[in-house]
This record gives C-alpha cells, sequence and structure tokens, in this order.
C-alpha cells in the first residue's frame, strides 16, 4: 500500500494520538486537528490537495463533526476527499445523517484497530481508483482538445502554433515550444510562448529527445527560479519530426510525461498533414506559374526572342548577389531554392524545350543556338514531302547543331515541306485561336 496522508480530527488527546500511531505503523502520514475550524482552515491551505482521506470525529466542542462533513462536501476543493466518520454515537440515526451529508463510511467507538486499519485502506484504495479515472478522463479531454483543435488548422504555422496554445491552456502550463527537426538534428523553435519563461536553456535537451526518441522530465533554472518542465518527441510514421518542450510551476509527474507524449504523437501527425498541404500549395503555385509562362510563350509567334529573352534572365540571375535572387525570386513568383539552382547552374534545372513550329533542320539549329537543350519537333513535318527524311535530318539538326557542315549536308534532299497558310486568308470563323495576332 502506497503511503498517503491522512487528516485525524479528533478534540481527544488520547485517540487521536492512538490513531496517529496506528497510522504510522502501517505506513502512512498523520496530521492532527483538535478542533473544526482548525480542520477547515488546514483543508483550505494551499496544499491540501496532498490530503488523501480524513478521520472525523462527530462531537467536537465547536461544531459537530456531521456539519464540518457537509462543508468539506460541499467545496469543490475538498468534495473528493472520502470521510471516515470516528464517533461514540452508535444509533442507527446518528449513521444515517452522517453519510447522507456525505461521509463514506463509519466507524464506532471503541473500535477494533484491524477493522479501521482494513477500512482505511479500503477507502484508500478507492481514493486511489477515483484519481486514476479522473486522471484518464482529464488526459482524454486533453487529447480531444488538442486534436479538435489542430484538426482545423492547415498550414503548418496555424497547426504549430494553435497545437502548442491549447497544450498549455489544457494542462494549465505557464511556457512552452514546438521545435522541427533540422539537417543534423538539430533543433529550432517553430513556434514559441517564452512571455512568462524563456525555455532557451532546455534546447540542448530537446536535441537529446530527438537522438533517442525518448520524452524526458528536467528542471530548468529562469531567473534565478526553479520550474518543472518536460520534453517529449513529436512523432509521424515513427520518425521523429521535433519536440514539444514545455514548463511551468506545477510538478510535471510521470502521468503527465505519459500525456504530453500522447498529444506528441498528435501534434507529430498533424505536422506532418501540414507538410503535405505546404508542399501542394507550393505544387499548385508552381503549376500556376508554368501556366502563366506557358500563356506568354505560346502567345508569341518569335520564339527566338522568347529563347533569347529566356537565356539573358538565366545570366542575369547568374551574377546577383543573394539578396537580389530573393528579390527576383518575389519578382518571378518561383521558389527560391529553383531560383538560387538556376543561377549556379547557369542554366534552367530542368531541360529547356523549344516547341511549335520547329519544322526544319534549320528552325532545330536556331533553337539550340539560342539556348534551347531540347527540341519538341512540330507536327508539321507530317505535312511535309518526306516525314522520315525530315524527321532524320531534325534529329541530327539538334545533335549536330553547331557544325555547319552536317547541317547544310542533312537540309539537302528533304523534298518539298509543309505549305503553310497566310493568317489573313484564313476567315476569322475558322481560326482556332486569335492569341498572338
Amino acid at each position: 500500500m502506497t503511503a498517503a496522508t491522512i487528516l485525524v480530527v479528533d478534540d481527544d488527546v488520547q485517540i487521536a494520538g492512538f490513531l496517529s500511531d496506528l497510522l504510522q505503523q502501517i505506513g502512512h502520514r498523520v496530521i492532527n486537528a483538535y478542533l473544526a475550524q482548525e480542520a477547515l482552515d488546514r483543508l483550505a491551505a494551499p496544499d491540501a490537495s496532498g490530503i488523501d482521506l480524513i478521520l472525523l470525529d462527530v462531537m467536537l466542542p465547536d461544531m459537530r463533526g456531521t456539519e464540518v462533513c457537509q462543508r468539506i462536501k460541499a467545496s469543490p476543493d475538498t468534495a473528493h476527499i472520502p470521510i471516515i466518520m470516528v464517533t461514540g454515537l452508535d444509533k442507527p440515526s446518528d449513521k444515517t445523517r452522517g453519510l447522507e451529508l456525505g461521509a463514506d463510511d463509519y466507524v464506532t467507538k471503541p473500535f477494533d484497530p484491524r477493522e479501521l486499519a482494513a477500512r482505511v485502506h479500503a477507502m484508500l484504495r478507492l481514493r486511489r481508483a477515483e484519481r486514476e479515472l479522473r486522471a484518464r478522463n482529464r488526459a482524454l479531454a486533453a487529447l480531444n482538445a488538442v486534436a479538435e483543435t489542430i484538426g482545423r488548422a492547415v498550414e503548418l504555422p496555424d497547426v504549430l502554433n494553435t497545437a502548442l496554445d491549447q497544450v498549455l491552456a489544457t494542462l494549465e502550463l505557464d511556457a512552452g515550444t514546438i521545435t522541427l527537426t533540422h539537417a543534423g538534428g538539430q533543433q529550432a523553435p517553430a513556434a514559441r510562448r517564452w512571455q512568462k519563461l524563456d525555455l532557451s536553456s532546455g534546447l540542448e535537451a530537446a536535441e537529446d529527445v530527438v537522438r533517442t526518441g525518448q520524452p524526458k522530465l528536467l528542471t530548468l533554472s529562469v531567473l534565478e527560479h526553479e520550474r518543472a518542465a518536460a520534453c517529449v518527441p513529436l512523432r509521424s510514421r515513427d520518425r521523429v519530426v521535433g519536440t514539444l518542450l514545455v514548463a511551468g510551476s506545477r510538478t510535471i509527474d510521470q502521468d503527465g510525461l505519459d500525456l504530453l507524449s500522447a498529444i506528441g504523437n498528435t501534434v507529430g501527425g498533424a505536422i506532418e498533414r501540414g507538410r503535405l498541404f505546404d508542399a501542394a500549395q507550393r505544387r499548385s503555385d508552381d503549376l500556376a506559374i508554368l501556366n502563366d509562362i506557358t500563356r506568354v510563350v505560346t502567345s508569341s509567334l518569335e520564339l527566338d526572342n522568347v529563347l533569347a529573352r529566356a537565356m539573358r534572365g538565366i545570366r542575369e540571375l547568374s551574377n546577383m548577389r543573394e539578396d537580389e535572387l530573393f528579390a527576383a525570386a518575389k519578382e518571378l513568383r518561383a521558389p527560391l531554392d529553383v531560383v538560387r539552382q538556376t543561377a549556379t547552374l547557369g542554366e534552367l534545372p530542368v531541360p529547356n524545350f523549344s516547341a511549335g513550329g520547329v519544322a526544319t533542320p534549320a528552325d532545330a539549329s536556331l533553337m539550340r543556338q539560342l539556348g534551347a537543350q531540347s527540341v519538341f519537333v512540330g507536327s508539321g513535318i507530317f505535312k511535309s514531302e518526306h516525314p522520315e527524311r525530315v524527321a532524320r535530318a531534325i534529329v541530327m539538326a539538334t545533335t549536330h547543331w553547331d557544325n555547319a557542315e552536317i547541317l547544310a549536308e542533312v537540309s539537302t534532299g528533304l523534298g518539298e515541306p509543309m505549305h503553310g497558310l497566310e493568317l489573313s486568308e484564313i476567315p476569322a470563323e475558322e481560326r482556332l485561336a486569335l492569341r498572338g495576332w
């Protein structure tokens, strides 16, 4: 049986001493009160939550024990503490009155020490079971509150901030931070609430939690005061993506650490969803940029000018400083890492395709000279006199675009090319598109 703290309220010094000796012999701590008001004052003290059981005499000089029982059970701060009434009154009406007012058990004087010890143990077991049930209910409520709150957030910054606010509010903690794991396992704060406490001294513990994958109880020294703290890993798919570090004036026990670990798993999953959303959003933005570029390119019939401008822009990027690259990325509405890579390579990180109207070896060679790395052959070659010859010649011209002799050789004997149409001769209602004109 785990040691408990028991408040003995009896004005008889001998009986109070006997009860104290008995309870201490079976491993419990005892607090004595000899008057009703003394007991009520003791229960109103800040550390009253540590009292596990009350042995209360009915006949007290300043107030009847039944009234004391009623007051204790009427207070939300003490109503959960079990009470065993101890009295020399053995009438059924006396026992019934005490039980009606909230007493949990009744022992009459003179009592058998073994019977009293058994009743004390039974009541403490009930108290422990109720405490565990309340703790589980609080833990479940906290988990549900965090899950519901972060479930409404989509973007990663919103996920982090709402999760941290909900954890601190639900568990009544003073400060906290969520760190995310970067290269080498280093932890960088991504959301913080340090108004009351500076948790910078706990970041080293956060890196240790990431390395071991195990939650950790610790004590932080903040402004010359010791604060109870805990750090738990944020997990997603068996991978640690960061940590949750919290601290407060209240003690964080093993149950609290277990609850924080469960919350960490929920937050870790939400972080992964937030990252997926951000990636999808960036992909959507990239596609929008590509769509804009496609509209600009396909709306121009001067493909050589388009390529020349593109290559000139790439050369300009290669000569820019970091701050200028940032401004260029913003102006181009392009991801900064893609702009940096383009500036470093001196070319796009993907093949630069030239497409639209490439129907002769000369077209292919010109596009390569202007900076295109690949050529998409136009369907017009199939309307030429010898499509296979033209296709083979364009492949050779694309490969040997800077060799005049090969270009001249492959450009002979191709027959008639596709006949073009004069735009002005096409009726407006037969035109498939009007862009560029």
